[in-house]
């Protein structure tokens, strides 16, 4: 490791300058990589809750559309029924 003096600048005044302003750019370095990790968990958590709410509302939707075709074929099917009996 080199060491400048303070009375006098050399080639390795460059060094020495440079090895002080690396360590506080490399912890700000390891600082942003672990907020960046711990974004990126917590972006895939957020997206995987998204998708299950999706696939849960989907399937509501699925089952209410079936009720509505169900109760529609049943006024079909009554309407039918009536107008059989009227034929009789």
């Amino acid at each position: 490791m080199k060491v400048a003096n303070d009375d006098t600048l050399d080639e390795t005044a460059p060094d020495v300058i440079e090895l002080k302003i690396a360590a506080p750019l490399q912890s700000k370095i390891i600082e942003l990589e672990t907020t960046n990790h711990r974004l990126r968990v917590e972006n895939l958590s957020l997206r995987r809750r998204v998708d299950s709410l999706r696939a849960k509302k989907s399937f509501e939707d699925k089952v209410i559309l079936a009720g509505v075709l169900l109760i529609f074929c049943g006024l079909v099917v009554s309407g039918l029924w009536k107008f059989i009996a009227m034929a009789i």
